[in-house]
């Protein structure tokens, strides 16, 4: 990272050389004194649209300003208009904070090819265009095989497209529904829908493996997987995982369903803490008479 401290202590230092207030300085970049304040307080960064100014002013080069050979020669090429090369995935997110997006777009897709590991992806995610983070993700998808760390840059991806990889990995590199719980709070609701529906009616899967995804799906989708684990024969325990965040109605429905084909109580044991009070009442008083 830039080191913000040595930075201020250089700007404070180069304006004195000048003789020039914090004031003056400002209004000669018609900026406010608060801003040139912060920068050499260390506080913040001055853009990089005002580097070049700031460097003229001063008479020194953005590489003797930013007090960093490599940065600074970076920094003014983009500040001319130009895109680096050879740029690192470290190096571009320590730039990123002071690139404008467009700058940072360019730069990152010309140097795109270049290896990064985990630690600077998920540094670089949070300036990405979505397009080049979906793109990043297959990649990630491709040389792993598995979802390994997806979930660092997940929260800056397009729902759509997470959802998207997410079935690939499913479907094509044969992976697990439990593999997906770091990246269902980000994934389209639809699509964590149509994977579940599809898990138990397509694959005949067990229920039970849904736990991952069932806080992320609505009370339709939830009743639904639920009437076809019923009427495919599987038992209460396949619907432990889906009860706690279904419809009480839709659920009573259900057990009143494995009442009426099993004819034992007993059978519901493992719904009962999430089923009505009333509604236990009104099944044993039945069961009675």
């Amino acid at each position: 990272m830039f080191d913000m401290q040595k930075i201020g202590k250089k700007i404070s230092s180069l304006r004195k050389e000048k003789g020039l207030t914090q004031m003056e300085l400002a209004d000669r970049m018609n900026i406010s004194y608060q801003a040139v304040s912060n920068w050499e307080r260390g506080n913040t960064m001055p853009d990089i649209s005002k580097l070049p100014e700031l460097a003229e002013i001063f008479g020194v080069s953005i590489e003797e300003l930013l007090c960093d050979e490599r940065k600074g020669k970076l920094v003014e090429e983009i500040s001319e208009d130009k895109v680096p090369t050879a740029v690192t995935a470290e190096e571009l997110s320590e730039l990123a904070p002071i690139l404008t997006q467009e700058q940072f777009k360019k730069t990152y897709r010309e140097n795109k090819n270049q290896k990064a590991d985990r630690k600077a992806l998920a540094l670089l995610a949070p300036f990405m265009d979505e397009k080049d983070l979906a793109e990043c993700a297959r990649k990630m998808l491709e040389e792993n095989g598995n979802l390994k760390g997806l979930e660092e840059i997940a929260p800056f991806m397009d729902e759509k497209d997470l959802g998207q990889i997410a079935e690939e990995f499913l479907e094509k590199k044969g992976g697990e529904l439990k593999d997906l719980a770091a990246l269902a709070p980000f994934m389209d609701e639809e699509k964590i829908e149509k994977i579940a529906k599809n898990f138990v009616e397509e694959k005949n899967g067990d229920a039970k493996e849904l736990a991952p995804l069932a806080p992320f799906m609505d009370d339709a989708a939830l009743s639904e997987i639920a009437k076809i684990i019923v009427e495919r024969g599987g038992g209460p325990e396949q619907l432990v995982v889906l009860a706690p965040f279904m419809d009480e109605e839709a659920l009573g429905h259900a057990a009143a369903e494995y009442l009426k084909r099993e004819g034992n109580v007993s059978s519901l044991t493992a719904l009962a803490p999430f089923l009505e009070s009333s509604f236990l009442k009104e099944l044993l008083f039945k069961r009675q008479k």
